[in-house]
């Protein structure tokens, strides 16, 4: 992104509302299997030191690989980015890494485990089956009177 006009002092911000997407290849590490139409909105600018900074919003989708069905779904995002982003500025182009800035705040989004599974009794079978966090604290387990006899 070209901010030679923010830098020569011709314009005291820069207003975005850009669409950006990542390839395959650039998302594959994350387990990302797509990251497509995040939608950027806000505005680049000189802060009171004379730095760059931005006030963004981010919204976008990412395409996850789901914990336990291991189908494809949609995890939603949304995140504020305001902060001084001097960092990614390549001075001898005057340009902005902003693809690069978008990528450093939204790995911090991904979860570390995603599911849209509600129905756990699909996934069971002899002698063992799913169980929601909810459903293990209110039923009993099979090995609880031993773990009672510990306490005693």
């Amino acid at each position: 992104m070209d901010i030679n006009v923010l830098l020569q002092g011709i314009k005291k911000e820069i207003l975005v509302d850009e669409t950006i997407s990542y390839s395959k290849e650039e998302c594959q590490d994350l387990g990302i299997e797509a990251l497509e139409n995040i939608h950027v909105i806000g505005k680049i600018y000189k802060d009171l030191n004379e730095e760059i900074a931005c006030d963004l919003k981010v919204e976008g989708t990412m395409q996850l690989q789901d914990a336990i069905s291991n189908e494809s779904v949609s995890y939603p995002f949304s995140f504020d980015l305001v902060e001084n982003i001097e960092e990614f500025i390549e001075k001898e182009k005057n340009t902005l890494a902003f693809k690069r800035l978008l990528w450093e705040n939204i790995v911090l989004e991904v979860p570390i485990r995603y599911t849209t599974v509600n129905d756990y009794n699909a996934y069971q079978g002899e002698g063992w089956r799913l169980m929601s966090e909810d459903s293990i604290h209110r039923e009993s387990h099979p090995f609880e009177d031993l773990f009672n006899e510990e306490k005693e």
